[in-house]
Parts: C-alpha cells; structure tokens; sequence
C-alpha cells in the first residue's frame, strides 16, 4: 500500500505548560523530533510496567531560565491532531463567468495549476463610456475533500495579493457549502507582498449536504470605465482548510524530568544557534518514587477484593489514578472503532428496498430506500445487528447506543422509533430520533443464555411508505455503541501485609495476585483492569490488503521462549502479629512451588516467580494452586507467534490516536499463515518532520479460535453433523480453521 508522507507536525504537537499564563503552549514550530515510549516490559510470568519517556528535541532560541513551561516538573504533552490535518487546496474552479466585466468589453486573464494552491486572477476594462462598474465577486473557488463533520470545529487561512488601485473593498475568506457558511474578516491592502487574510475558526452545521466544502475569496470590486486599462489583479496562495483537535486527545501525557540545551557559534556569521533536549517521564515514575508501607483491609477482616485494595493503594498516589469501581464493570465492545463495520451486518426484509451500512469517524450509517412501489407497511424491520461471542452464561450485560435520524425523504412514518434488542431473549424501550441531534436510545440489560448473542436495532412497529413512485429513504446514524458486563464477581481476596515498598510495586502486588493489570493512558491517568479476555480488537494488522486492515512495514516472528514458565514459585506475602511486640505486626511470607510437569518435560525447565498476597482462608484454600494454573496455561507451552510490529502511522492517524498500552489487535502474516490476537504491551513512536513510525510490542498472544469462539460456533452440532462438515479435512487444515466449516 502506497503511504504519501507529509510534515508530521501536521498531525500532532508537542505542548509544555506554562504555569504563567495558565495555558498550553505549543512548540511544533521548534520541534524537529520527539521520540515516545510507552507500556510495560513482558518478562515471564508478570508484564513489568515501565516509565514512559517523551524526548522532544528542539531548535530555535530558547531561554531556559526564564521559559515558565520548560521547567522541571512541569506537564509536558503531545497531543494529535486528530481525523484530518490541515490541507492545502486540492482542487481550484476558477469563475471565468465574473458578472459584467466581460459584456461590458472588458477581459479576464486566469493562472493557476490544481493542487498547488495558487490562483491568479487578472481583469481589465478598456477605456470609454463614463461611470464606474462595480460588483461584488468570489474570485476563486476551492473544493476540498473529505467532506466536514457536522459539530467539529475548523480553521480557515489563505494568503494573498492585489496589485491594483482600482480594488475598493478589502478581501475576505469565504467557507461556501453551496451558500456560505462562515465568512472571516476583510482585510489586505494593496502592495507587492504576500500577507496572511485573517484565519477565523467555525463550528460545521449539524446539517450539511452530501458535497464537499469550499473556500473562496469574495471582495467588491471597482472600475472606472473613463479611463483606459484601468484593472484589479489578485493572487491567492495556500487556502488551508484544517479540522481542529478535539480537547485532550495525546500520545502521552508527562512532566519534565530533564531539559538540556547546547549552544553552537557559526564564526563566520556569528550567528547562535540553541539546540534544546526535553526529557519528560510519564506517571510510571511518580508511583515508583513513592514509598508505600503495607497494605490493612479497612473491614478488619484481614483480606478484601481487588478493587477494594488498589482503590486503599490509589490514595497514596500523588498523580490521577482511576481505581476501578466496586462492581467492576468490564467494557467489552466500544465502537464503531477503527474497522469499526467488522462484525457488523445489515438485514434487509424487503427485496425491493436496498441497503448501505459505512462507518466512518467512529458513527455507523445506514440507509434505507425504496423507489417505484405503492404504500406498504412493514409489520417488522431491524436495521444493523452484530453477533457477539464470548460472553459468559448467567452473566449480566447492559447495551448502550445514541441515535440520530439523518434524512427522511418521501415523507415515511414510523421510521423514527427505535430500539436496542437481543435477539430471542430481550426488548428495550423505545426512543424517537430526530435530526436535531443524538439521543440515547433506551440502555438495554440482558442475562447472557449462551456464549453468543445477536445484538440488533430495530423499528419495533414497523413503518409506512407513502403512495406513488418517488424515491422513499431514510438515513440513521448510530454512534456510542457499548456492550458491558456487570457485576464480575471477585473470586480472589487479597491479604493484609507487611511490604515496604514502592507504590508502583505495590500495585503490581495486587495486580499479580489476580491476573489483573495496571498502566497509565496517554491522558496521563493510572488505569487498572481486573480481566481483559473480552474486549473487542480496536485494530487490525496485516502484510495482505485485508479489508479494514492496516499495514505493518516490518514484522518479529518467533518463539516465546523468553515468556515459557514450566516452573513457578509464588512468593506469598502477608503480615502476622509481632510475639516481642504487642500491638504491632511484622512480615508473614512464604514460597509455594509449583511444576508443570507435561510442559516441563516437553519445553525443559523454565522457572519464574511471582509476588502475590492471596488470603487462603475458609472457601479459597485452594486460590493459590488455582493462581498457578491461571498462569501455567498462559505461559507453559511457547508458540510461534508476531511478538512485535512496526507501522507507518500515516497510513491510518486516527488509528494511531487510538491505539493505548493493553488495547486489543489482531495482527496476521500471510506469508507464514499466522493469524494471531494479542495486547499492546508497549508502543515506541519514532517522529521526524516527514516521518513518524510505530513499533509496538505485543503481549497475551493467542492463535486461532479461543474455546468459546470454537463452542460458540459449533453449539448443538450433533457427532454426524460434525463428522459431515471436517470430512475430508486434513488435522493441519482443521487446526488453520476450526470453524470454518461451522454451521451458520
């Protein structure tokens, strides 16, 4: 796939923040390369969480002794610039047709060359007659492409020219969508130098027609017709329409740890140049900087869930943490995302309607249209549905979505009545959508019966098509789509202990007691997850034009070897009452040593240890032998398998944006038929002016179907239908592809 790299600083910015004026400064014009690492080290049978580092080297003079946002411990960011960066014109239209000038003799002279961004336009008016003509024109017409995003805020600029003492009104930036939209302010005088027009910024109606905008220049000319040759000439240079960050969207969020600059001495000029180096680490940092001293459950039981103890944990932390809440809902399906139609369907009840589901900037758009028929009434009609697996009989889920209704041609009744079902097991209520913004479609709570469920939208009464032959269509938009489980019940606790440490180790204490995970976002906030399994891949990479897929420029093969553990010992920590000393507590610790046999005879000898802390009292005697087995399936049998990859953000920039430590991918090698899922256990940006690569580092790999993707799929097939579907399959092909000859 061809990838046209531009200047990076297009995408993103490096900000620092200025105590002074109590704001974000940008240094992007400074910046010549910044490199970022993020995530955790994966070591065995624990992933070791390790200080993210933001580098920015800068040029330029820069005082650091008195730059208020350059100085130690200062927050440090940067931040993209997200969906689409600022664009110079791509196609120019020029209006030969200007009102006047050409019936009243006069001539028109045009240069420009399409996607250069520059037009000339040059118009004479011969001598003769009396009076002086006037008119107000829009000098040139700009398109650009993709259309805007009805609510995002954008920034309008152009540079531009005139030459002419004849020109009576000043210039001025129009944004047109057909009518103008937005109109900057008028301003430029004459004179032989190119001079910024005045940027303005505007926010995209919600509504807008399926075109795309365009920039012109509108100014009023004037011409005295008595006096010969008498002209205007103007020129306009890089018209720039740019789509602005929404608030808070980072790679990394720090604070400056280091700030070092050299000065070099052009002797000949005697010019100074100042080359500046910011190093700034992440909140990794702050926690394994901060002492912890135990840990004492506040139910004076001893022991208490998870959540409970990193929220105890959290309270010492002097950077934001977000603990998990007592009920540890677990998102499992947040989308439309990247790819975001993977999985997603459209159903069509009549086949004299059509269909059209796309996804784009995370919303899922379906249209629905029928033409030439007389009146009908649908009795039933679902719009998009998505099959979900993996969930877990007797466990609760809730579906959330917002809906809007985008276009209702030919005057359709009913078509505004939504709600979210789950096929075969629940209803929810019913919402009315309109075009004057999302509204959120009545949250939907089921009890999962089965390891899969279809999730689906629909217009539960159905709908009336008018009489006669004209198009009839409707047009919804459907965004915020989640799907969560609740309640998880904790089936670990976690004991009182003695361990003076790090909080950053206490917390992977906690975490390696139950399989959990900690990192900290881009945003700068610790997170913390009690299990991960379900979440669906926001990504998907590949060296084959898979569709939806993005394309790695290099790719890690091999065996896990460095992560096989065939032998653990968890090393137990806890506290006890002090016998010489009443009223205090001291240290109660103690290895438990376990082998896997089978993996150990196969693999050879491959032995690790884990910190853990898990209370084995009445109803979890068993919890630690449970933990070892947990952790031997994950880590006992190595596998051949992509452990690292490395992409050219350019391809996709709002994929990059969204890629964070422990998000889920899928990543395939054609060319060695793997086809694998796993975490993003480290993400190493690499950015230069015109280049900007990243290496991510993967974790929790696993191949082929999971146990309940293959149950899910060939649930109630009896032996002979089994039988009937594989025969003729090699094991080699049914191992590729276990369910691929699985009932629909």
């Amino acid at each position: 796939m061809t990838i046209h790299e531009q200047a990076v600083v297009e995408f993103l910015d490096v900000e620092t923040w200025d105590s002074d004026a109590g704001a974000w400064r940008t240094l992007a014009d400074r910046v010549t390369s910044v490199d970022i690492k993020r995530g955790a080290g994966r070591s065995g049978a624990a992933n070791k969480m390790e200080v993210g580092t933001l580098t920015a080297r800068l040029v330029g003079d820069i005082d650091l002794a008195d730059d208020a946002s350059l100085r130690p411990n200062s927050p440090c960011r940067v931040v993209m610039r997200d969906a689409r960066p600022g664009a110079s014109s791509l196609v120019w239209a020029p209006w030969t047709n200007l009102p006047g000038i050409v019936s009243s003799g006069g001539t028109v002279t045009e240069s420009g060359e399409p996607g250069t961004g520059a037009y000339e336009v040059r118009c004479t008016m011969p001598g003769g007659g009396s009076g002086v003509f006037q008119s107000t024109l829009a000098i040139a017409v700009f398109a650009f492409d993709p259309p805007m995003i009805p609510g995002r805020r954008y920034r309008a600029a152009a540079r531009a020219r005139y030459r002419s003492l004849e020109l009576a009104s000043p210039l001025q930036i129009t944004v047109l969508y057909g009518t103008p939209i937005a109109l900057g302010a008028p301003q430029l005088q004459p004179g032989s130098e190119f001079v910024d027009l005045p940027p303005f910024e505007f926010t995209a109606p919600d509504v807008l027609p399926d075109s795309n905008p365009q920039l012109s220049i509108r100014t009023t000319v004037q011409i005295d017709r008595a006096v010969a040759g008498n002209y205007f000439d103007i020129e306009v240079a890089d018209f720039r329409l740019e789509m602005l960050p929404e608030p808070n969207t980072p790679l990394i969020t720090a604070t400056i740890a280091d700030a070092q600059q050299s000065h070099v001495l052009d002797k000949e000029t005697n010019k100074l140049t100042t080359f500046t180096t910011i190093v700034a680490a992440d909140a990794v940092a702050e926690h394994a900087a901060t002492p912890r001293f135990g840990a004492v459950a506040g139910n004076g039981l001893g022991h208490e869930p998870w959540a409970e103890r990193i929220t105890r944990l959290a309270g010492s932390a002097v950077a934001p943490t977000a603990p998990p809440t007592a009920d540890r809902e677990l998102i499992i399906y947040n989308g439309p995302a990247v790819a975001g139609l993977v999985g997603w369907s459209r159903y069509k009840d009549d086949p004299l309607f059509t269909n059209t589901l796309v996804e784009a900037n995370g919303v899922l758009t379906h249209t629905f249209q029928r033409v030439g028929t007389s009146g009908a009434i649908l009795p039933f009609w679902q719009a998009p549905y998505r099959t979900f697996s993996q969930l877990r009989p007797g466990r609760t889920y809730r579906v959330e979505a917002m809906g809007r209704m985008l276009e209702n041609v030919g005057g359709m009744t009913g078509v505004n009545q939504w709600r979210l079902e789950v096929a075969g097991i629940a209803n929810g209520a019913t919402a009315t959508v309109s075009s004057a913004g999302y509204v959120a479609i009545p949250a939907l709570q089921f009890v999962a019966t089965g390891t899969a469920h279809q999730i689906r939208f629909a217009i539960p009464g159905g709908f009336t098509t008018p009489s006669g032959s004209a198009t009839r269509r409707f047009k919804i938009a459907l965004t915020s789509i989640r799907v969560i489980e609740v309640a998880r019940p904790d089936d670990y606790r976690l004991r009182d202990v003695v361990y003076e440490s790090t909080l950053a180790n206490h917390f992977d204490l906690a975490c390696n007691s139950v399989g959990a995970r900690w990192w900290v976002d881009a945003f700068g906030v610790t997170q913390f997850r009690r299990a991960l399994d379900d979440q669906q891949p926001v990504a998907r990479f590949s060296d084959a034009s898979t569709p939806g897929a993005l394309h790695y420029v290099d790719v890690d093969t091999g065996f896990d070897t460095r992560s096989t553990v065939t032998a653990l010992t968890l090393k137990q920590h806890g506290r006890k009452a002090d016998p010489d000393n009443p009223g205090s507590f001291i240290a109660d610790d103690a290895d438990a040593a376990f082998v896997d046999e089978t993996a150990a005879n196969r693999w050879g000898a491959r032995a690790d240890s884990l910190d853990t802390c898990l209370w084995l009292g009445a109803g979890h005697e068993n919890d630690l032998l449970q933990r070892a087995g947990e952790i031997f399936t994950q880590t006992a049998r190595p596998r051949y398998a992509i452990p690292r990859i490395r992409w050219n953000a350019q391809e996709n920039v709002a994929a990059a944006a969204q890629l964070d430590i422990y998000d889920r991918v899928d990543v395939e090698f054609t060319r060695r038929s793997i086809a694998q899922r796993a975490r993003v256990a480290g993400l190493t940006h690499k950015i230069t002016p015109t280049r900007w690569i990243v290496e991510i580092a993967l974790t929790d790999i696993t191949t082929g179907p999971t146990f309940d993707e293959f149950n899910a799929a060939w649930s109630g097939v009896t032996f002979d239908q089994l039988n009937a579907a594989i025969a003729g399959k090699t094991f080699n092909e049914l191992n590729k592809s276990p369910t691929a000859n699985a009932p629909a």
